[in-house]
């Protein structure tokens, strides 16, 4: 059974990378690349930010009034029309990330080789894509807030048991939080992309 994790990698599909990647201007392997490395940080952030009362009452409120999972009933027009620029990309990131999403951009423009300008986009693509997938989740179980908290918690511990033998899993968590802050965004470009990179295209998103 896929993990939460996998279905989110999932909703982008060989048709939507096509798209997103004519957007951006870049290649598709690029494209693939960027959203293998973006996608498990944001999720990771999201459940850091939920793992507090005021976060996960923020989280909760943001889902249950503007990400109900619609999003995803019309991928191919908000992918091709640009929308994303006026779309809710921008907010997103700002709440999951903080000050530090130029640094999760640079190690993901870093890893996936797309410039600076196109991960931006590409990361104001995904972002609504991954809240609308993560609320269409939350609506369909009737998630309450500490039930909310504790999917995300459960869906990468399930996520970290199925891909990684237990020295993989202590790599990639260390890249995920390095100093052990309880901080994702601020670690992310502590170790360099390149090591990191064996590992999350050899063993994490594998197929």
């Amino acid at each position: 059974m896929a993990t939460f994790i996998e279905s989110l990698v999932n909703q982008f599909g060989d048709d939507a990378i096509s798209m997103i990647a004519g957007q951006l201007g870049a290649n598709k392997q690029q494209t693939s690349s960027g959203l293998q490395s973006m996608i498990p940080i944001i999720v990771k952030a999201l459940s850091q930010n939920a793992s507090n009362t005021n976060g996960a009452e923020s989280l909760h409120k943001a889902i249950v009034e503007d990400h109900n999972g619609s999003i995803l009933n019309d991928l191919s027009g908000f992918l091709g029309g640009g929308g994303y620029q006026q779309g809710p990309g921008d907010g997103i990131l700002k709440h999951v990330l903080g000050g530090n999403r130029s640094t999760v951009e640079g190690f993901v423009s870093q890893f996936s080789g797309l410039s600076p300008e196109a991960t931006s986009g590409l990361m104001k693509m995904a972002a609504p894509i991954i809240m609308g997938y993560l609320g269409k989740q939350a609506h369909s179980n009737n998630m309450g807030i500490n039930d909310l908290s504790g999917f995300l918690n459960e869906a990468q511990q399930a996520e970290s048991n199925k891909r990684y033998s237990q020295g993989d899993m202590s790599i990639f968590e260390r890249f995920l939080d390095r100093d052990n802050d309880g901080k994702v965004s601020d670690d992310v470009m502590g170790m360099a992309a390149k090591f990191i990179g064996s590992y999350m295209v050899g063993s994490f998103f594998k197929r």
